[in-house]
Parts: C-alpha cells; sequence; structure tokens
C-alpha cells in the first residue's frame, strides 16, 4: 500500500519543535463584564506569520499574514432542523493542539512532500448543542470543518459560513457551476454584485502587496459541493448551489480552505488542498503498479465525425504506437460498434487485442449519464474492463456536487481502483484532493480547456489559479483545426503542454500531423510527471506567464502570452544545475505567421540568457536536455 510517515506532537498548549512562540493566545473581549461566549483565541502557522482568530458568541474567524488582513471577521454556521444555526450562542472550550510534520508521496511530482501544519479542536457548544470546530494553518494557507459525534444526526437546511475579503482587492472568478469551464473574469471585489453565484475555485490579489489567496474546499465526504454566493462589499456565503435540504449522521464537514501565498512561485506550490484531503488507506491500492501515467492519442477533435468508428479508433492504436505514447482513448460512440452491448465489447476486445502487440493501453469512454448509476451494472462493467485488459475509464457528463455525486465520485475510484481501473473525470466538480485518497484518480477537467477554444487571457489566469487543484486534463495542442487554435501561436499551443500537467495527459492533435510539422521531437517525448517547477521573475497574472519545469535531467521552459499586446522578454537560465551543458531545441513565434514558429538548436548553460519577441495570445516553448 501507498503509506505516508510522520510525526505529531500533541496535548493543550503543546509547542512543537519547529516553533518558538506559543501556538494560541487567548484574550478577553476587553469587557469587564467579560463573560464565556466572547472569547478570542489567535492561533498561529508553524512559522508564525499566519495567524488565524477564532472568536466565540457568533462563531466568527478571521486571518492575517504579516500583520495584513485577508479574510474579516466572517461568521462560521449551518442552519438546521427548527431553523436554528448552530453557529451562534456558542461557547468555546480550550484547544487540543497538534503539531504535525507528515511526509507522503506526491503522486503529481512522483517526489516526497512535506505537510507541516498546527492543528486545532475546540469543543464547542452553542446552547445544549455540542460539536467541535477543527481549525488546521499551513505556511501557505488554513482550513476549518465542523466535527460530530457519531450518533448525531443532522437535517441541514443551509450553510452560513462566509468568506469576507477586503474590498480593495482584485478578484478572479468564473460561473459555471456545474463544470468550471466559464471564462475567468477579473473585477475589483468591492464592485462584485450582489447574489451572483461563484464557482470554486475564487481567488483575490491584494495589488502593490505580493499577496494572494483563494477560497475553496477539501475532501468532501457525504455532503454536497459548495459555490460562493456574493454579498456585495467583499462579502461572500457559502452556497450549496446543487442540493436543496439534506441528512448528515456523524462524520464532518468538507474542509474549508483559504490558501494564502506572498509570492507567485509559492502559489504554484500551495499544496493545501492535497495536504487537507484524507490519506490514501484502501487495500486496492497495494502494490499498484498498474497506475500508471502517460499521453495518450485522441480523435475526437481532429476528426469529431469519423472518431466514433472503430476503424478510427484502430488507425490511432498504430499512431499512438507510432508517437510513443503509452495510451489510445476510445471515445463516446463504443456501444453503437454493435447491436448489442455483447457485441460492442467483442468489438472493444479486438481494439485491446491490436493495442497490447503495439504496446498501447486502451482507455474507454463513458457517460455518468449511463447505467453506471445502478450499483450492479457498474460492478459488471468494471469486472469486463478488467477482463478486457482496459487500462482506464474517462467518466463524463457528470455536472453535478449533489451529495449523492460527491460520494459518487468516491465510489467510482474505489471500486475501479478494486479492478485495477484507472479514471479521468469529465465535466467534474473542483477538484478537492481526490486523488491523495484514490491515487488512480489520475486527472479531472474542470477547467476551460481547447472544446472551448484556446483563450490567451484565460492562459495567463489559470496556472495561477485552478491549477492550485492539481491535474487539468486540458486537451492540449490541437492546433490543426481553427476553433480550437482560435488567435494564439503554435508556440502559445506549445506552452499549453508544459504548463498545464496531467497524469494522464490527452494530446488533442492528430500525431502525424505533430510529425509533418515537426513538432514530434518536442511533443513524443515530454513528460507528463514533473519532478520541478518554477513560476520565474516577470510573471503577472492575467499578462504573462513564464515557467520553468525539471524531469529528471531534462529542462523545459515555456511562456504564455496575453492577447493584450507584443511582447519581448529576456530569460536567464538560472535554473540550470550549475556547470552543466544543455542542447536547447528551442521554439519562437514568427511575428507575421500566426500558424508559424521558428525552431532552433544551440548549446547553452546557466550563464545563458534568451531574448525572446513574442506575438499577442503567444508563447514560447524550449526543451534543454543535459550533455
Amino acid at each position: 500500500m501507498m503509506r505516508e510517515t510522520g510525526r505529531r506532537l500533541l496535548g493543550i498548549g503543546a509547542r512543537a519543535r519547529f516553533a518558538a512562540y506559543s501556538l494560541f493566545e487567548k484574550k478577553s473581549s476587553g469587557d469587564s463584564n467579560f463573560t464565556p461566549g466572547t472569547e478570542k483565541y489567535i492561533l498561529k502557522s508553524p512559522d508564525g506569520a499566519l495567524e488565524v482568530t477564532v472568536s466565540g458568541g457568533r462563531l466568527t474567524y478571521s486571518a492575517a499574514v504579516g500583520g495584513i488582513t485577508v479574510i474579516e471577521p466572517s461568521e462560521i454556521g449551518l442552519l438546521i432542523q427548527g431553523g436554528r444555526n448552530i453557529g451562534e450562542n456558542v461557547t468555546l472550550g480550550e484547544p487540543k493542539i497538534e503539531s504535525c510534520e507528515e511526509t507522503y508521496r506526491d503522486l503529481d511530482t512522483e517526489t516526497d512532500i512535506t505537510d507541516r501544519h498546527i492543528n486545532y479542536i475546540f469543543p464547542v457548544r452553542s446552547k445544549k448543542f455540542r460539536y467541535s470546530l477543527e481549525v488546521r494553518i499551513w505556511n501557505d494557507g488554513f482550513g476549518f470543518r465542523l466535527l460530530f459525534d457519531k450518533n448525531t444526526g443532522l437535517l441541514v437546511a443551509d450553510e452560513l459560513t462566509q468568506f469576507n475579503v477586503p474590498g480593495d482587492t482584485v478578484c478572479r472568478y468564473q460561473t459555471d457551476l456545474k463544470k468550471m469551464q466559464g471564462k475567468t473574469l477579473t473585477q475589483k471585489t468591492s464592485e462584485l454584485s450582489q447574489s451572483e453565484v461563484f464557482s470554486c475555485m475564487t481567488a483575490f490579489e491584494f495589488p502593490g502587496k505580493s499577496i494572494y489567496i483563494m477560497i475553496t474546499e477539501s475532501d468532501i465526504e457525504n455532503y454536497p459541493g459548495m459555490a460562493l454566493r456574493s454579498l456585495g462589499a467583499g462579502r461572500f456565503k457559502t452556497e450549496l448551489w446543487d442540493t436543496d435540504k439534506f441528512f448528515i449522521k456523524g462524520g464532518k464537514t468538507p474542509w474549508r480552505i483559504v490558501t494564502v501565498c506572498r509570492s507567485l512561485d509559492q502559489l504554484i506550490h500551495c499544496r493545501v488542498i492535497t495536504h487537507a484531503a484524507a490519506p490514501v488507506n484502501d487495500k486496492a491500492y497495494e502494490n499498484a503498479e498498474w497506475i500508471r501515467p502517460g499521453k495518450s492519442a485522441w480523435s475526437y477533435f481532429i476528426d469529431e465525425e469519423h472518431s466514433r468508428r472503430f476503424e478510427k479508433i484502430m488507425e490511432f492504436n498504430a499512431l499512438a504506437q507510432e508517437a510513443g505514447y503509452e495510451y489510445n482513448l476510445a471515445d463516446n460512440g463504443c456501444r453503437d460498434w454493435a447491436k448489442t452491448e455483447r457485441g460492442a465489447f467483442k468489438k472493444v476486445k479486438e481494439l485491446v487485442d491490436d493495442a497490447e502487440k503495439r504496446s498501447v493501453g486502451i482507455w474507454l469512454w463513458q457517460s455518468a449519464m449511463d447505467k453506471v448509476w445502478f450499483t450492479p451494472y457498474r460492478r459488471r462493467f468494471f469486472k469486463k474492463c478488467e477482463k478486457l485488459g482496459i487500462k482506464g475509464i474517462k467518466l463524463d457528463h457528470i455536472e453535478s456536487e449533489t451529495q449523492f455525486m460527491t460520494e459518487f465520485y468516491r465510489r467510482f475510484a474505489r471500486e475501479a481502483a478494486e479492478h485495477k481501473l484507472m479514471v479521468i473525470y469529465h465535466n467534474p466538480q473542483k477538484p478537492t484532493g481526490l486523488r491523495r485518497t484514490f491515487p488512480n484518480v489520475m486527472s479531472m477537467e474542470a477547467i476551460r480547456g481547447l472544446q472551448c477554444k484556446a483563450d490567451a487571457d484565460n492562459d495567463t489566469i489559470l496556472p495561477f489559479t485552478r491549477m492550485l487543484g492539481g491535474n487539468a486534463d486540458y486537451t492540449p495542442l490541437c492546433f490543426s483545426v481553427p476553433r480550437c487554435l482560435n488567435e494564439v501561436s503554435i508556440c502559445h499551443m506549445l506552452a499549453s503542454a508544459v504548463i498545464y500537467n496531467s497524469a494522464f495527459f490527452t494530446v488533442s492533435e492528430d500525431p502525424s500531423i505533430l510529425k509533418a510539422h515537426g513538432l514530434d521531437s518536442f511533443v513524443s517525448p515530454l513528460p507528463v510527471v514533473w519532478n520541478e517547477t518554477h513560476v520565474l521573475p516577470g510573471s503577472k497574472i492575467g499578462e504573462i506567464a513564464i515557467f520553468a519545469r525539471r524531469s529528471e535531467n531534462k529542462w523545459y521552459a515555456a511562456v504564455f502570452n496575453s492577447a493584450q499586446s507584443e511582447r519581448k522578454i529576456n530569460l536567464p537560465f538560472s535554473f540550470f544545475k550549475d556547470g552543466a551543458k544543455y542542447e536547447a531545441e528551442i521554439y519562437t513565434d514568427n511575428l507575421t505567421d500566426q500558424r508559424g514558429y521558428n525552431k532552433v538548436k544551440i548549446a547553452v548553460t546557466s550563464a545563458d540568457s534568451a531574448d525572446i519577441a513574442m506575438r499577442p495570445s503567444g508563447g514560447f516553448a524550449a526543451v534543454f536536455r543535459e550533455i
């Protein structure tokens, strides 16, 4: 089994070995008539820079980093049966404190990462009702959730938790609650209209202060998904947008997460969403060599009319083999390969047998609107796929965050693992750390990808918002279809294959077209797992994104330019290993031809740099192989 290790220091008032200060302060209201219910606790991150204040009476929290307020006083509450808000008339007890430093394997980077945080659990009494408030603080964010006794049953009518953000910030949001495929909009927080509902993950930038925060959630279990309703003036309320009343017994609410970062490089390394998710704990993942990242051929974008045909998918088996891809995705239409389902599976077996001869694995598309809702059918389907030798399932058309559906994500992944099947989710909920709990969840869409056409301005935002949630199936590289390429350059498209990472990497271009245009030498060996990533100086959300990524001894550089104007930058190669020499394969824009590009090969070292000129909606891509 995939194991995680760590150490914990327990007890009220405990001090972690990495903290030289009090982990919390308790303050009265300053009123000489102070009574329980108005106490305040100031909780601190491991490095002491991030402080979260929790107050009784009406249960509220606020947060500041380096003395700058990032969340103004905001209430925490649930409206339950009888119209009662369990966040009112609250008395907080002394917290149990747990200082933790745990190391686990990060599947997205195939490296060991450290989850270092301080956990506070407060006993809470709201009149006669008792529960616990858990607050967890990392150096780059915090989260909180409510914990209930196993015998406590609640009919939840609404969640009243709020996130009140200073109005002088810039908000980046989108409103597609079902699929997270809306265009990201940018507006001053103070000017946001009332009653508009935003999908998580909603991000805020503090101009001139180099502070970036995001509001989202993690570890959803037996609970519906969250959006944010704008109340105006920077106030936001939790919106359980896809549900009415629902019942929970025992358990916990999801983590309400606020990431808090002081630079763009810290932001793209933030793992708070993943850290907060429950670790893997299932026998199905013992000896999980069957979980293998890789690139996949896919015919849907380039030949939508014929992509459902058996012959077309067979053709792509050969193309995947020639390109060196690990997989071929048989998309929507497999059921139409025969009059009966049994006959269709026989054709799938032919496809798998042919692919195996070519050392290519087959993934199958499956609609969530089909019979997979029905447990007996789903189990037969998984059993059949395992018998046929299918490697993974692309589950599509989910578009829901009801309590039932958020559980279905977990159930589908768990049952798929029992049959050694990997999974990706399309048209899904927001990313909530599922892959830590279910390592066979290789990726999920929840991004405005190429099916919505390439958008240069959006591309300079999403790496700093959506990608905090982990792998995104953007389906890059389809430059031969005009509606996909839109106005971006070939080099911008190449950059998308580096900046948007996915453990199941769907290449949406025909491999033979990539070869004909001389791009196969860049795409075919492209890694899907990155050991090291950096955002380089000069990056600015909404204008330009400059990335360097390493896989073993190869470095890649990629740049997104927005649609606003032509841009010139100098890119130092200071991220290289000192003293090493690299063969560089560099792709730059043709400034007079959207579909043109320049390709050069030169030897470089860390002392060198590149002068880059990009067209509007242009980009840059390069691979550096150590020699």
